[in-house]
């Protein structure tokens, strides 16, 4: 079975310069309608003062960076989208996948969410606490905050208790545990 999804491109990382362009900043000319989410992250960005948001052009480092920038897109959108990196020779482009099935969100349990979150920080530099946030936003789990750590309450399930600590400029999870 063939689908196809509307894409909307985000913006690029460059290998060389070490930059994010968000799309709407890239000179190639691209058409308005696949910028459309670029911009609505943009105006997010003007309305409330995220400079990230609305700077053209920045140097990639931990927490600011495609992966990271495309997390907030979806995680932040009224439908249901995915994001994709598109390595290429020179870095990667990132684009939104919207249309999405409903299925493809259906909350998942306590276990697959850790499975799932393990696998992301091993695998990918991304900021761990706006990750699982905006994860447990996307999967519907309430959640709480008691200091640095994250309750995390799945339906029928045990809880999640996901404790946080600083390193250097970054909040990185220490410990994950089940509680009741």
């Amino acid at each position: 079975m063939e689908s196809e999804f509307p894409v909307q491109f985000i913006g690029s990382e460059s290998s060389s310069s070490n930059t994010w362009l968000w799309g709407w900043a890239n000179k190639s000319q691209l058409p308005e309608n696949v910028l459309i989410e670029a911009n609505r992250l943009k105006s997010l960005g003007e309305a409330y003062n995220l400079e990230p948001l609305v700077k053209p052009q920045f140097e990639l480092n931990d927490s600011l960076n495609g992966h990271n920038l495309s997390i907030i897109s979806a995680a932040f959108n009224e439908k249901n989208v995915c994001y994709y990196r598109g390595p290429h020779q020179g870095g990667a482009i990132f684009v939104v996948f919207s249309d999405i099935p409903e299925e493809v969100f259906k909350p998942i349990s306590a276990v697959a969410f850790t499975n799932i979150v393990m696998q992301v920080v091993q695998q990918y530099v991304v900021e761990h606490k706006i990750f699982v946030t905006s994860f447990l936003f996307q999967n519907s789990t309430p959640y709480e905050w008691v200091e640095d750590v994250l309750i995390a309450h799945f339906e029928n399930e045990h809880d999640l208790k996901i404790s946080f600590e600083k390193v250097g400029d970054l909040w990185r999870i220490s410990k994950i545990e089940s509680s009741k």
